[in-house]
């Protein structure tokens, strides 16, 4: 049995004097110790992993909402974070300078009817 045990002690990061100075019981201990170790570091790794996909879906929500609303004729607000994330933003309602925000779409809504404007002029300059 100790020799079925040896290996997995060592790729546990154990040295073989721990080991031969260990009982049979404090090996088996060490060995459960380092899987429990390793099981949590997995979980962790995943919730990381689950966190990031959250965001980045989030993120692309919020680009796509922006996006449509310079275009011109929508009227309506991008969805606030604390719809998102309610627990971080308790205190705070989003109120993220709404003022700032509107003046960012309309200049955003009036830089894409320039573009729009430029760009059909030439286009029908391109067709004469």
């Amino acid at each position: 049995m100790l020799w079925e045990v040896y290996p997995r002690f060592l790729d546990c990061g154990y040295t073989s004097s721990l080991f031969w100075e260990s009982s049979l019981d404090e090996i088996i201990d060490l060995i459960e110790s380092h899987n429990r170790i390793q099981e949590v570091k997995i979980k962790d790794e995943e919730n990381k992993i689950k966190t990031n996909i959250i965001l980045n879906q989030v993120l692309a929500k919020q680009i796509s909402e922006f996006i449509v609303l310079s275009f011109p004729g929508v009227d309506a607000k991008p969805t606030p974070l604390s719809t998102y994330f309610p627990d971080l933003f308790k205190e705070e309602k989003d109120v993220e300078n709404d003022d700032e925000v509107k003046k960012q779409l309309a200049i955003n809504k009036a830089k894409m009817e320039e573009f729009a404007f430029w760009h059909n002029q030439k286009r029908k300059e391109a067709k004469k």
